[in-house]
């Protein structure tokens, strides 16, 4: 099983990696979403055939007070991301295709992910899951660094940010039981591939390059650790009961339907 994720991990980067887009062209965005869309129905086709646990999250979130608390946590996430000074407006025609190109980035990505991977390695516990199907995550996205001069510490900073992130994904999901969920948080989260004026004038993006070995270090810890933490929030919130006065509020604003 093990052989089998990382060769399917492996096999995800390839054709990423080597999708023929000069075949169709990627002025606005064609070719990168038609690869990240292959990807992810490749991978959600795997998930369906082995019958995996984690098809119950292949549905729209659940209606709940949980589901409430978990947004009002992603929501200041997703808005310091999208009003980042660089992220700049851009025209329809350009924007548009953009959001698409986002969506199947998350898509694809959480499917492999906290689809496939995830739902594989349930059976070993859930925390053991979600850390070996982050840290999976988080090591795929060396891929980006793959025939390109690279600094060791830039590659570092990238798989720990990708890590904790898939450790947030993943108990978003659990959360509110649904992986769509966790799709949406991951296309705000990459809003600046898009929508940077860095992008659009083709400036290069800050060095991080690190001449002292503790800076380097801890350079992507604080991130990392406020990611973990709001997961493990998470998952306290998905484990414990609703106080009975936010289950009479919800009620009250007819966010629950009332037990009989």
């Amino acid at each position: 099983m093990w052989v089998s994720l990382v060769g399917l991990s492996i096999f995800g980067v390839l054709l990423l990696n080597n999708f023929p887009s000069q075949l169709i062209g990627d002025k606005y965005f064609q070719a990168s979403i038609a690869a990240y869309a292959v990807f992810g129905l490749f991978f959600y086709v795997l998930v369906y055939a082995t019958g995996s646990s984690s098809l119950q999250y292949f549905r729209l979130p659940r209606w709940h007070i949980k589901t409430l608390l978990a947004l009002i946590w992603v929501l200041p996430m997703i808005w310091v991301n999208v009003a980042e000074p660089n992220n700049v407006g851009k025209p329809l025609s350009y924007a548009i295709p953009g959001v698409i190109f986002l969506f199947f980035i998350g898509f694809g990505e959480e499917v492999l992910s906290r689809g496939l991977i995830f739902g594989a390695l349930r059976r070993f516990g859930l925390y053991r899951a979600i850390f070996i199907s982050s840290l999976m995550f988080g090591l795929m996205h060396l891929n980006i660094y793959i025939g390109s001069g690279w600094d060791p510490w830039q590659a570092y900073a990238n798989v720990v940010g990708a890590t904790s992130f898939g450790i947030l994904s993943c108990c978003l999901m659990i959360l509110t039981r649904s992986i769509w969920s966790s799709v949406i948080l991951h296309l705000f989260l990459n809003w600046s591939l898009v929508f940077s004026k860095l992008a659009e004038s083709n400036l290069s993006l800050p060095d991080w390059r690190f001449y002292s070995w503790w800076d380097g270090f801890i350079y992507p810890l604080p991130n990392a650790l406020n990611s973990v933490a709001i997961g493990v929030i998470f998952l306290v919130i998905d484990r414990m009961g609703v106080p009975q006065s936010l289950y009479r509020l919800a009620v009250r604003w007819k966010l629950v339907t009332p037990k009989r």
